[in-house]
């Protein structure tokens, strides 16, 4: 079905990388999953259509809830949460959230005892920051509240009584063609909603596989501008 494909499509661009989330965190489909800022949960209903049954997504600024059989996606926030998750998810939700560390404490009260927190976010100080400076694009202000470094991603976490376990950068070509649409003082999106740079085809094949090809490399000596955290409640 069309349903199917779509769901089966963004299950593939979410989770076809080299860092595996779900093995990293250790959870499967029965596990209880939350996504915190899911926006409208196109992640959640490709993983409600692969098969997890126990899916919850919240974001403060949801138009229109809905429901299934095992997927809910609510307009919350996650202090309004109740309950227990194996995974507590944020893909770059929490750099636009005006208090971090009491949205970890919350995501550590909502933990399983063997759960994790997963933060995925941008990273300044790194590759990109110190190239394009002001016209990096993850700078995103101002829906961006703040940026950390590695370290204060720690320092946060620490606060809010959770234990790193892992982290793995994972930048792609944004970090490059984005910077530089920038540089020539052009937006990401025209008007209409296409792709400034294949509008204009600004960035042919092989630019674009050499920007992958330098996120990679990046990525390999923790200098990418975005990472993912993987945490667990501290002992």
């Amino acid at each position: 079905s069309l349903a199917g494909a779509l769901a089966s499509r963004l299950f593939k661009d979410y989770f076809e990388y080299p860092w595996d989330w779900f093995r990293m965190a250790h959870v499967g489909t029965a596990s209880r999953i939350l996504d915190v800022g899911c926006g409208s949960g196109h992640l959640l209903h490709a993983l409600h259509w692969q098969g997890f049954r126990h899916v919850t997504g919240i974001d403060a600024f949801l138009g229109e809830e809905s429901q299934l059989p095992g997927l809910q996606i609510m307009r919350r926030e996650i202090a309004q949460m109740d309950g227990t998750f194996d995974l507590i998810m944020f893909h770059h939700s929490l750099e636009h959230m005006p208090d971090p560390i009491s949205a970890l404490r919350h995501a550590a009260r909502l933990c399983s005892p063997t759960g994790a927190v997963l933060v995925r976010l941008p990273i300044t100080g790194t590759f990109a920051w110190r190239e394009y400076q002001d016209l990096w694009v993850q700078l995103d202000a101002p829906r961006h509240l703040f940026i950390p470094t590695q370290h204060a991603v720690e320092v946060a976490g620490k606060a809010a009584d959770l234990r790193l376990d892992a982290v793995e950068y994972d930048s792609g070509p944004l970090q490059f063609f984005g910077s530089e649409l920038y540089r020539k003082d052009l937006p990401l999106f025209q008007p209409d909603g296409t792709k400034t740079g294949d509008k204009l085809k600004l960035f042919p094949r092989e630019v674009m596989d050499d920007y992958r090809a330098r996120a990679a490399a990046l990525n390999a000596k923790a200098d990418g501008d975005q990472a993912c955290f993987y945490f667990r409640k501290a002992a």
